[in-house]
């Protein structure tokens, strides 16, 4: 981590010009509605006309869209009502597309669960190839089966990819947009084309020609012109490090870029009001090499036609990194200035948590950035702030006060994280979990940590979580032994010392040989989580219970290397094979080390694979960082109880499910990342309201 001692002297790192008044993203949420109330809605309604449920649907329509696209969240009362009018739309019989796809965007809002808006999207779906349907609410189907089928396998999502090209390029033609409604075409089409990242070649050129014969404004010719060509020439360049980098491919990548440069600076001089281009720059520059002076030049430019244009300080923080030319220093200091600008009303100060996440990622370590000297002052002023604000925004004020509980902890304010807390209810809201996920925290430990660093349990567990946090182990377990836990009036604070005991004595015994039981507590306090939801009912047990979670891993801070084996017991209670999105894991690890620059989070280690996909037989093997690349599998059946015991022995690798035995496999097989590691449970794609329940974990040192 580096120091940052003088960041107001950095080319390119100087205040962000602020003014009360211009165009904002607020103004283009409203524009898009209206646009969709004009361009969308009045086609939808000529449809069902004289249908039974002809004002179910407009009902539907009109809070879908402004759900969908100004984030105007009902609150808990509303939105069940409307979950209610939703239910009864879809039992008439509506198979109206634009009413079907809203009938998803409320159903699908509370909890991400695919399956209970299946029958609304399904519905939605059948209107895809139907040129009667706008090729724009097309368009956004497709976008939204896309985005569903990345959160759970990326490669089955390119059919759907190759698809969009064809309808955005229809849209282009069709009657989805006019000159009014120019800047929401250009913003739907740099949309679309961030969700289709994988076109094929004459997709792109299909694109490349609709743009230019399209009978829109020059000023959106070059706009999307510039987009198309920045993605392309990153396609071709890939997201390699330079010297791992093809000659074919830096050619590519070189040309399309130049013909990107031309089209965004022909269309900044045509439109400086409009953000799009300056922005698209920044990608431009950033592959060029163009340095902090010119990056922050585009940014200015951006960020002056819209204050609170988000593309322009994701890329910028992304282009100062390290691995393009900057350092963490650079991205901490512009957090510093997004957060300064003290706009609360925007997503502007929020651009903060981001740019620290980004270092914090890569270097696997959220609390030594976020409470580093250089930047803790400003992330402590962030999360103040963000939680004054949700007193005046009702409608958010649980994804604020989430994400102020949040860096307020990490940066050391408990006493401001605990009132956070409270302001929440006790109950972070699910964007927040994720980033939790994204940091390797839990939020049951984050729930824990707040309570015993602001001292809500006295000064004697206060210091003991302090020292905790500066990795003074040796500390910590001397103040752990004087502490009478039975003297704790606290049940959660009598978990935490029995957890922060176990968990510091494992090494000692790891060394003395014998099977030792895992830390399994109920407060997760010293265990790193990548998502899902982990929960403790007796000591020894823990289950997962589903949500479709990519990587819904928990580890253990349990140090092991190339000499260790784990046993234990696994119980899977799962839905219907119907409602299974496409397959499930179940994996014990071992060496379970995270993959930094990663996210979601993936973890590299020896995992031992219980995987099942829907309408197969389950199977058992052996397998590295990705689940998908397994060895030595074989079938297997699955009982009410399984035992499990993966051994690492040196080079070599053994796993049992059920007492078989799988044919020894080797380490070198496993392309792994690391020596050492720790001590994990791994869950993938976990179906909504399955359960995965472990117990009788145990770990030994192979002698």
């Amino acid at each position: 981590m580096c120091v940052l001692t003088a960041y107001a002297e950095l080319p390119g790192t100087g205040p962000i010009e602020v003014s009360d008044s211009g165009f904002l993203e607020k103004d283009h949420e409203a524009l898009r509605l209206r646009w969709a109330q004009q361009m969308l809605l009045p086609d939808a309604e000529k449809r069902w006309k004289g249908k039974p449920w002809a004002d179910q649907a407009r009902v539907v329509t009109d809070a879908g869209l402004k759900l969908w696209l100004t984030r105007q969240t009902p609150n808990e009362d509303a939105m069940k009502r409307m979950t209610q009018t939703v239910e009864a739309l879809l039992k008439a019989g509506c198979e109206e597309p634009l009413a079907c796809l809203m009938a998803h965007k409320i159903l699908f809002w509370p909890k991400k669960d695919w399956r209970v808006h299946e029958r609304s999207f399904s519905h939605a779906l059948k209107g895809v190839d139907d040129t009667q349907y706008p090729a724009a609410l097309r368009a956004w189907i497709i976008d939204e089966r896309i985005d569903l089928l990345k959160s759970h396998e990326r490669n089955v999502s390119e059919p759907f990819q190759n698809e969009q090209a064809q309808m955005m390029a229809a849209a282009m033609k069709d009657a989805s947009y006019n000159q009014e409604f120019e800047s929401v075409l250009v913003r739907d089409f740099i949309d679309w084309l961030s969700n289709s990242n994988e076109l094929e070649l004459r997709n792109l050129e299909l694109l490349k020609k609709s743009i230019e014969e399209c009978a829109y404004s020059e000023w959106v010719k070059e706009t999307m012109l510039a987009d198309l060509e920045t993605r392309w020439a990153w396609n071709i360049r890939g997201g390699k490090v330079a010297v791992m980098v093809k000659e074919d491919a830096w050619k590519g990548f070189e040309g399309h870029l130049q013909a990107a440069e031309k089209h965004a600076q022909k269309a900044w001089e045509l439109r400086p009001d409009r953000p799009e281009a300056a922005a698209k720059m920044l990608s431009v520059v950033m592959g060029t090499s163009g340095g902090p002076v010119k990056l922050r030049e585009w940014f200015d430019r951006a960020v002056k036609a819209q204050l609170d244009y988000v593309p322009a300080y994701s890329t910028l923080a992304y282009a100062c990194t390290a691995r393009w030319g900057g350092s963490d220093q650079y991205v901490l200091t512009l957090a510093r200035r997004f957060a300064e600008t003290k706009r609360y009303d925007t997503e502007v100060p929020r651009q903060l948590f981001y740019a620290c996440k980004r270092i914090a990622v890569e270097q696997a370590n959220a609390r030594g950035v976020f409470s580093h000297p250089s930047i803790k002052d400003a992330v402590v002023e962030f999360a103040r702030g963000t939680l004054e604000h949700a007193e005046t925004d009702p409608a958010h004020a649980l994804r604020e006060r989430s994400l102020a509980a949040i860096t307020a902890w990490l940066a050391g304010d408990d006493a401001l994280a605990a009132r956070a807390l409270k302001a929440t209810g006790g109950k972070l809201d699910h964007e927040s979990i994720v980033e939790l996920g994204s940091l390797l925290r839990h939020p049951d430990g984050m729930k824990i940590s707040v309570a015993a660093g602001s001292g809500e349990w006295g000064e004697e567990l206060k210091a003991v979580e302090l020292a905790y946090r500066q990795y003074n182990m040796k500390k910590v377990q001397e103040m752990l032994a004087k502490i009478q836990t039975q003297s704790l009036k606290n049940d959660a604070a009598r978990t935490y010392v029995q957890e922060l005991t176990a968990t510091l004595d494992m090494p000692a015994k790891l060394a003395k040989g014998g099977w030792h039981p895992l830390p399994v507590h109920a407060g997760l306090a010293t265990c790193l989580s990548t998502g899902g939801e982990w929960s403790v009912s007796v000591p020894g047990e823990i289950t997962l219970t589903g949500g479709d979670v990519y990587q819904a891993d928990l580890t253990f801070l349990v140090p092991v290397g190339d000499q260790v084996e784990m046993r234990g017991e696994v119980s899977m209670a799962m839905p219907p094979e119907k409602d299974w999105f496409y397959n499930w894991v179940v994996s014990p690890m071992l060496r379970w080390q995270p993959e930094r620059a990663s996210f979601p989070p993936v973890a590299s280690g020896v995992r031992g694979v219980l995987y099942h996909k829907a309408g197969e037989k389950p199977k058992m093997a052996l397998a590295g960082k990705f689940y998908t690349k397994r060895v030595g599998e074989q079938e297997t059946p699955i009982k009410p109880v399984n035992t499990f015991h993966l051994t690492v022995n040196g080079p070599n690798v053994d796993y049992a499910f059920n007492g078989v035995a799988m044919p020894p496999q080797r380490t070198s097989d496993l392309k792994l990342e690391s020596p050492r590691g720790l001590v994990a449970l791994a869950g993938i794609y976990i179906p909504m309201g399955g359960k995965v329940t472990f117990r009788k974990l145990e770990v030994r040192t192979v002698k």
